[in-house]
């Protein structure tokens, strides 16, 4: 037997247009468009995604939810071009990695299920974990553990803990 909402949490468009989530798989796009930018670091990457779902949190349902996400994509997209080029350092195995680990964490329709507060808080725990790692690669920092190592622990904690959050509800 289905949930009473499995229309509307498999079909983002039965979202009222008021909603941010009736528009759920152009953001989506967006967000991942704006990782795969590899122009720049990372980390202003994903500042740009963390801005992004700062501003979602203060949305209230409106007649220009269009209008608003439209603004802000090309808000982005202006900021994407104002940042500067990275130096080509990040053209390495780790870095594609903690890219990857981010575009599938969106992928996996976070934002849709959790909301941008959730998924916001999830990102900038991913970040700080994977920052940790990729300093020690640099031998800037204590420890040992790999950035592949990081992302298998991250990954292993989200997905226990998001089990552990639909068993609740």
């Amino acid at each position: 037997m289905l949930p009473p909402d499995f229309v509307t949490y498999a079909y983002p468009s039965q979202y009222s247009a008021q909603h941010w989530q009736h528009f759920y798989f152009a953001l989506e796009e967006h967000l991942i468009d704006i990782l795969q930018a590899r122009r720049i670091s990372w980390q202003d990457r994903l500042g740009i995604v963390r801005r992004s779902l700062e501003c979602l949190t203060g949305w209230v349902r409106s007649d220009s939810v269009d209008q608003q996400l439209a603004k802000l994509f090309q808000d982005n997209y202006e900021r994407l071009d104002t940042l500067p080029a990275t130096s080509g350092d990040e053209n390495t195995s780790d870095y594609w990695l903690v890219e990857n680990c981010f575009v599938n964490f969106l992928f996996r329709k976070n934002l849709y299920s959790h909301g941008p507060a959730e998924t916001l808080r999830q990102l900038e725990l991913m970040q700080e974990c994977l920052q940790a790692a990729m300093r020690q690669k640099s031998g800037q920092g204590p420890g040992t553990e790999t950035v592949f190592e990081t992302i298998v622990q991250l990954e292993m904690e989200y997905n226990h803990r998001s089990s552990k959050n639909s068993r609740g509800k």
